[in-house]
């Protein structure tokens, strides 16, 4: 019984996170057929992300954060992958699931499950190399306290515009091989938010809850 209780919770986890992932504009077309586990693709995706926050709770640490960002560039590239080739696609859908919507569902994962720190203080460790979620309303933020000339200069060289587009439709760079990596703009934007935190004795997904907080209260 409690395993199946664990995997239920990893599903209310992995549905909401998958929504916040696709809401409104990030994700053009019909949106059921992501929540539908009767096709093995999908099964899959969901084994990607259940794997990648596993590792963090109970598995092997990461030694470094690259070693992280490797874990987790090869997670997103499966995870598209299982996503775009199910079989429950639409016929002519349009919509690609790209690495900017892996990565908030992988976040948002991480943001869900973060919440035990609330009752567990030592878990923290577990997630300090973990990334903050990318999305719209981040992006301006993150752009807004870079211009203000109070914090690192990592963003130096970027323009507004192509720093604040659309997050959902950020998709995998190649290296000269034509190996995916992860976008620029997307380690920037992690690498700034880690340099902020070390200056604000943080880690990047509780920048987030810092900045969510900040909205709303």
């Amino acid at each position: 019984m409690a395993s199946t209780i664990r995997e239920k919770i990893f599903d209310f986890v992995y549905i909401l996170s998958m929504r916040e992932a696709v809401r409104q504009k990030s994700f053009s077309g019909e949106k059921g057929w992501l929540y539908d586990f009767s096709d093995s693709n999908m099964i899959k995706a969901r084994g990607w992300v259940k794997d990648y926050i596993d590792r963090i709770l109970f598995g092997v640490p990461f030694s470094d954060q690259e070693e992280h960002e490797g874990f987790f560039l090869e997670t997103a590239i499966k995870i598209c992958d299982s996503i775009n080739d199910s079989i429950k696609k639409p016929n002519q859908e349009p919509s690609k699931f790209t690495f900017g919507n892996a990565q908030k569902l992988i976040n948002m994962v991480v943001k869900h499950f973060y919440i035990i720190y609330y009752y567990c203080e030592n878990v923290r460790r577990k997630f300090i190399y973990c990334h903050c979620p990318m999305d719209s309303q981040m992006l301006k933020k993150v752009w807004k306290k870079y211009k203000s000339h109070e914090s690192p200069k990592t963003l130096t060289g970027c323009t507004r515009k192509e720093f604040i587009k659309p997050w959902s439709q950020e998709d995998f760079d190649h290296d000269p091989s034509g190996k995916e990596i992860i976008p620029q703009r997307y380690s920037k934007f992690q690498k700034y938010i880690r340099e902020v935190c070390e200056s604000e004795v943080m880690i990047p997904i509780e920048y987030d809850y810092e900045m969510w907080g900040n909205e709303n209260m």
